[in-house]
């Protein structure tokens, strides 16, 4: 195992409680939630040791977003089901032995091609 911290961004911002997992071709996975600056360091999936196994890893990146809270006056609730995305790295991310500060870069959602048609000329 080797210390991997580092930032997730999305249009030049840090993404605050992003889910990170690391999986690497072989041994055990990684993975950290994002704090508020989008700062993420990674353990074992078991929690017992810090960092991750040194090679090539595909890294999948969760975000939440939760439906608007929903208030009476008294209290408040958060209706609805928790929405999900998921990005995964296009290209593999190298773990090398010592420390990694690995920046994970999240497509902008202008950035996605779009499925309409385009006009004949």
């Amino acid at each position: 195992m080797s210390p991997v911290e580092g930032i997730v961004e999305q249009n030049g911002k840090p993404v605050p409680a992003a889910f990170v997992f690391f999986r690497p071709e072989k041994g055990k996975s990684s993975a950290a939630t994002t704090d508020a600056n989008g700062r993420y360091v990674l353990s074992s999936v078991s929690g017992e040791m810090q960092g991750a196994v040194v090679g090539s890893h595909q890294v999948t990146i969760t975000l939440g977003i939760s439906p608007e809270p929903v208030s009476d006056g008294k209290t408040v609730t958060n209706d609805g089901a928790l929405k999900l995305s998921q990005y995964v790295l296009p290209e593999p991310v190298i773990v090398k032995s010592g420390g990694n500060n690995i920046l994970l870069v999240i497509p902008s959602e202008t950035s996605t091609s779009s499925t309409e048609p385009t006009p004949e000329k």
